[in-house]
């Protein structure tokens, strides 16, 4: 165990930009927090598993539940992050660097989880059609109203991403008017899905928690304390936080894959979870080294 953490930390390690050498405690350990909320979730309210399967509180246009509360959580910790670990953008080229960098973050490790999805659980090429599959690979499914193989929670991700460098900019130039209209865009912004959709239109229903700009308030309140040093500044050496850290995102997008397996073991879950997460951080690394290299200001 010990020599995996010491390889898998140099990976990490090789793969983190100087900022980033400085592991901050505070933002690995939400990290942590959330994917532990989101997965005991899933697997609770499957297989209705006490106790966290009851704690589901309904307020109007909000879900209160530990699933909803780790992507919270994710959110807010990926708004933060991004304003740690990203320079001013002043030119178009930096604009194009940033979203080149973000985009590979996130499109090799998911083509690579759908994949798996499609070996694994082969019964998606039947309930699927081959347009649905395809147009997965995008992220983008839920957005278009297609009936896709992934993550709802992909195409907010990549959304908030492309608006960081406004939202980014906006902050840094007038904080407090910026966030308070942040946070006044997103409650409305929620209040009208839900007052307008539920339960009337099933793609619409629960538009409230799955349209991108409904989430600005997590992320905008991580990119506000980053901007205003509002956050404790104790950074770490522990290769077993730096390691879960790293790995939950991948981990996000592989333990619905192996879901099914927690009925013959939750130890075997836990394995096969970690199994693939950790596969598919390494493939993610290869490939984000060799397309990093690809200039495509060519094309």
């Amino acid at each position: 165990m010990a020599s995996f953490c010491l390889f898998f930390s140099k990976m990490v390690v090789m793969n983190s930009n100087e900022q980033m050498k400085k592991r901050l405690l505070l933002f690995d350990l939400l990290r942590i927090i959330a994917i532990f909320f989101v997965v005991i979730w899933h697997i609770s309210t499957t297989y209705q598993i006490p106790p966290f399967n009851f704690i589901q509180i309904y307020f109007g246009m909000f879900d209160v539940d530990i699933g909803a509360v780790g992507v919270s959580i994710f959110i807010f910790i990926s708004g933060a992050m991004l304003q740690y670990t990203s320079k001013e953008i002043t030119s178009k080229d930096e604009l194009f660097t940033f979203y080149k960098k973000r985009l590979l973050r996130i499109y090799p490790i998911l083509w690579v989880s759908l994949i798996l999805i499609i070996i694994v659980q082969k019964w998606v090429l039947t309930y699927f059609s081959p347009f649905e599959i395809l147009f997965s690979f995008t992220g983008l499914s839920l957005l278009f109203n297609v009936k896709g193989i992934e993550s709802w929670f992909i195409p907010v991700i990549i959304i908030l991403y492309i608006c960081f460098p406004v939202i980014s900019y906006c902050i840094r130039k007038k904080p407090y008017f910026s966030i308070i209209s942040i946070i006044a865009l997103s409650l409305c912004l929620r209040f009208t899905l839900y007052t307008l959709f539920f339960n009337r239109d099933p793609w619409l229903s629960a538009s409230y928690h799955w349209f991108p700009l409904s989430s600005l308030l997590e992320f905008g309140l991580g990119i506000f304390i980053v901007n205003q040093n509002l956050f404790p500044k104790i950074y770490h050496r522990s290769n077993i936080i730096m390691i879960l850290s790293e790995l939950t995102f991948p981990i996000f997008l592989a333990h619905g894959i192996v879901k099914d397996s927690f009925i013959i073991s939750p130890l075997l879950f836990a394995f096969e979870t970690l199994f693939l997460a950790v596969l598919l951080y390494i493939v993610d690394i290869y490939l984000h080294n060799k397309l990093s290299k690809i200039n495509f200001n060519h094309f």
